[in-house]
């Protein structure tokens, strides 16, 4: 893992992203496109997207993405990264922030005659509104955070691709309005950015040290 350059900047605009959007849906400006684009999203179903859609809902759930980000904290510890390690647990961020926009935006989900979800294995929490999606943000995290670590240009056209099924599928399955899946993206890359610095700059330090001995 060689040295990255510095993310912070970017967090910095994934943060302002996010705060734009909230101030703008609070508002009810994108009320109208967001429906156009969710209809649009919609004017191709089938019976086969339902399934990937529905199947892709539980991919992003916390009880998957937690464990996930877990088991790549304990990879980096016993690479030796030290406190690093701790960087995917940054994922609880996303959380947090998601719940307190979700609780102070008012901004509606889209309503049960748009929905085409049909799985429902485990409960899941009903908020005032659906900006941001956690989905959105959990899995653009873990994305993000394993392709800057990996600096391959493969990983990262299979996270990018991955992050663009995401953004589709929660739109799709009329869970969220457009502007909700783009506001959890950037909430993810603003927690992802600092995450996947941290255990860079641990990398940069250890590398350090192992050419001074």
């Amino acid at each position: 893992m060689s040295p990255a350059p510095a993310y912070p900047p970017v967090a910095v605009v994934a943060v302002a992203v996010v705060a734009a959007l909230a101030a703008i849906v609070r508002l009810g400006i994108t009320n109208e496109l967001d429906l156009i684009v969710l209809r649009g999203a919609q004017s191709v179903a089938s019976g086969a997207l339902d399934v990937v859609a529905n199947l892709h809902t539980l991919v992003g759930l916390p009880y998957v993405t937690f464990p996930v980000a877990g088991a790549l904290a304990l990879a980096l510890h016993r690479r030796g990264h030290g406190t690093a390690a701790l960087a995917p647990l940054l994922i609880a961020g996303t959380v947090l922030v998601e719940l307190g926009l979700k609780l102070t935006t008012g901004h509606a989900p889209p309503g049960p005659e748009l929905s085409r979800s049909f799985i429902q294995l485990v409960p899941t929490l009903e908020t005032p509104s659906s900006f941001p999606s956690g989905h959105a943000a959990r899995l653009t995290f873990l994305s993000a955070f394993a392709a800057l670590l990996a600096s391959r240009r493969v990983v990262t056209l299979a996270a990018a691709a991955f992050v663009t099924l995401t953004l589709v599928a929660r739109v799709y399955i009329g869970d969220h309005w457009p502007t909700d899946v783009i506001g959890g993206a950037a909430l993810g890359l603003a927690f992802a950015l600092p995450a996947a610095t941290w255990v860079r700059q641990s990398a940069a330090s250890k590398s350090s040290l192992a050419r001074r001995k």
